[in-house]
């Protein structure tokens, strides 16, 4: 899945190492941002729904919900854009 913001192509990170790009569900859609577009242009997270429970802004969809990686609430992915 390339970068929301610019497009580029993410590749995977060294082995035992975490990933630096971000995920965040926006217009109901999973997107990825890569590092660079994540300090050049912060406010991309204006734009991530954010969790109704906590607010965390990076959620992730995952077998048709959308999950908060920070706190773990759930909800079903619906049509309405979630």
């Amino acid at each position: 899945m390339p970068c929301y913001r610019c497009g580029r192509v993410q590749e995977d990170p060294p082995q035992g190492k975490p990933s630096p790009w971000a995920r965040a569900v926006i217009g109901g859609e999973q997107v990825l941002v890569c590092p660079v577009c994540q300090t050049e242009h912060p406010a991309w997270l204006d734009e991530a729904q954010r969790c109704p429970r906590c607010g965390y802004p990076k959620l992730a969809i995952k077998l048709g919900f959308i999950v908060c990686t920070k706190c773990g609430y759930d909800r079903e992915l619906s049509g309405e854009g979630a």
